[in-house]
């Protein structure tokens, strides 16, 4: 992964952050996917939101598996950007399997 693009993830200014967001997603790779998890949570809602976008671009299943895990949401707000996220990736690995219900 770019060290530019790490820096730019923890970056003060949230255009830099959403701009990492982007590359982020472009990345792919696992470290790639656990920033992204990061930038689900910031406090700017565009930010967020450009976190969500990139996601799709999360494919590899150890990155899926990454996104997923990295993101303990706290807030309904949180769960709902990490769902959506995780449905951009369009990967079975996204959702564990749940146990039948009678």
């Amino acid at each position: 992964m770019d060290p530019a693009v790490r820096k730019k993830a923890k970056d003060s200014d949230s255009f830099q952050r959403s701009d990492a967001a982007a590359a982020l997603g472009r990345d792919g790779s696992p470290e790639a996917a656990r920033l992204l998890a990061m930038l689900l949570t910031d406090n700017n809602p565009y930010v967020r939101d450009a976190a969500v976008m990139a996601a799709k671009g999360v494919a590899e299943l150890a990155s899926v598996t990454a996104l997923a895990r990295a993101t303990r949401a706290k807030t309904d707000l949180d769960r709902r950007n990490l769902a959506e996220a995780l449905g951009r990736t369009k990967s079975p690995a996204a959702l564990p399997p749940r146990a039948p219900t009678n």
